[in-house]
């Protein structure tokens, strides 16, 4: 297979906001193609398929920084990728990060998966200390968009793991989808009237005429007295209308 298949398809927009989020994206797709399809190709090959992934774009920004820095070395793929990440961040990005990661919450319709993946992305930027695994687990509590969910989150202690907040998650997620499921399909049996039931309904009723609306009595339909009467039929009518 030709090695210009192999490329990533994370698009870096190098000057966005988002660049820095991108770029990590499309950091992780590249190291796993120099380590997979391309592993047994040397190093200079590897720095040009870099680049040429990167664009003309990032090349300048790599560019400018070796006339910053003219000692500065770019002969294996990583450092192009340090390079390329420094020119798109500052030292102080990791607060940056922290603040977004302290700030993260599940949002409406977003499954337990793609917010642990937020969470895990924001985690690795923030670049805490070893043994910070617990923030992740807080954050999942914290975040959790279900109330009911959370309720039973916040009652696990503090050997709580992310894989059994995750679990749990998952569980009502399960049980909301299958219940908003079973409740559209009663709405739609409850409106599916058959079309000639309903031509005929309308039809009966067009037939039927309103005894109260033409004076008649409802009860018997004898034209000749209405439920008004003090009666109101309370012995059977004569064929003639008169009551016995």
């Amino acid at each position: 297979m030709s090695e210009s298949f192999y490329q990533p398809k994370t698009e870096v927009k190098w000057n966005s906001p988002e660049a820095f989020t991108q770029f990590q994206r499309w950091k992780r797709e590249v190291n796993r193609i120099l380590n997979g399809p391309l592993k047994s190709k040397e190093e200079d090959e590897k720095v040009n398929h870099v680049f040429i992934w990167a664009g003309a774009e990032a090349e300048d920004l790599v560019d400018s920084k070796t006339k910053e820095d003219p000692s500065l070395k770019l002969d294996t793929p990583k450092e192009v990728l340090d390079c390329l990440e420094s020119c798109i961040t500052h030292s102080t990005y990791f607060r940056e990060a922290r603040e977004l990661f302290y700030g993260v919450k599940q949002q409406a319709g977003e499954t337990s998966q793609t917010f642990y993946s937020r969470i895990l992305q924001l985690h690795q930027q923030s670049k805490f200390p070893q043994n910070s695994d617990f923030l992740i687990v807080d954050k999942l509590i914290h975040g959790c968009y279900n109330r009911d969910c959370k309720r039973k989150l916040l009652d696990k202690d503090n050997t709580a793991k992310a894989a059994d907040c995750l679990k749990l998650m998952r569980l009502y997620e399960s049980n909301d989808s299958t219940m908003k499921a079973l409740e559209g399909s009663s709405t739609a049996t409850l409106n599916a009237t058959p079309a000639k039931s309903r031509s005929f309904n309308k039809k009966f009723q067009k037939q039927t005429p309103d005894r109260a609306a033409t004076g008649g009595c409802t009860r018997c339909g004898n034209p000749k007295h209405t439920f008004r009467d003090p009666d109101f039929c309370s012995v059977p009518c004569q064929p003639d209308g008169s009551r016995s």
